[in-house]
């Protein structure tokens, strides 16, 4: 009798470790990106073909989060300003962000910051060349 007592509480025992190790054995899960699922970017094109000298360029309208600007090639001939303001056709009374000098090199400029009220890109005559501008 001591046998078959010894066997069950053995293999009720073995089970439990079982059922125990299939619920609580869950996979690690790592991180591949920065940003969540529900944090994704957004980005628009500013080049010498779409760009107007004249009038700012809205990357967006509302507020939200600069991300990055990324140069694409050198550019020449003009300064790109970005400010935050949800107008779209002036920079009066917008606050500037960022100034990127006319000879810059290509790379990955980081600002993650937030703005209050919109993206707006002001580039200047004569631009020649191509950025990528980050957003949320």
């Amino acid at each position: 009798m001591k046998r078959k007592e010894i066997y069950i509480v053995f293999s009720v025992g073995l089970g439990l470790m079982f059922v125990a190790f299939a619920l609580f054995n869950t996979p690690t899960k790592f991180s591949t990106g920065s940003v969540g699922v529900s944090n994704d970017y957004y980005s628009t094109t500013t080049d010498s073909t779409k760009a107007s000298a004249t009038v700012p360029q809205p990357v967006k309208l509302a507020s939200g989060t600069l991300g990055s600007v990324i140069i694409l090639g050198t550019t020449t001939a003009a300064t790109v300003k970005i400010y935050d303001n949800a107008l779209a056709t002036s920079t009066a009374s917008s606050t500037l962000v960022a100034t990127i000098p006319s000879g810059s090199i290509q790379g990955t400029y980081t600002f993650d910051r937030s703005m209050g009220y919109g993206i707006l890109v002001d580039v200047g005559v004569g631009f020649v060349g191509s950025y990528v501008i980050t957003y949320r």
